[in-house]
């Protein structure tokens, strides 16, 4: 993750009703009318947003990974049911 910028959380009213409203830096314009999910996270134990658009990004700069990418498999993970014995100076 990279920090893009700072920005206080504004108030948008519309029909009586105050939403929050975050400004990006100026130098990404081009998400403008772009469709956005918005996930509640934490980060460091307080609070956090991420926000997913739909535009692509090239696969060396994926900063999340997937599922099968961060999972993998361990040695001392159970298999089975049973145990795997771990033997670490077998292989010295």
């Amino acid at each position: 993750m990279q920090l893009i910028g700072k920005s206080k959380i504004g108030q948008l009213r519309a029909k009586g009703i105050a939403y929050p409203q975050l400004r990006l830096p100026k130098s990404y314009s081009q998400a403008i009318g772009e469709i956005a999910r918005i996930f509640e996270t934490r980060h460091e134990g307080k609070q956090a947003f991420l926000i997913v658009t739909e535009h692509s990004m090239p696969s060396d700069d994926t900063v999340l990974k997937t599922y099968h990418e961060v999972l993998k498999p361990c040695d001392t993970v159970a298999h089975r049911g049973r145990k795997k014995s771990v033997h670490p100076y077998r292989n010295l």
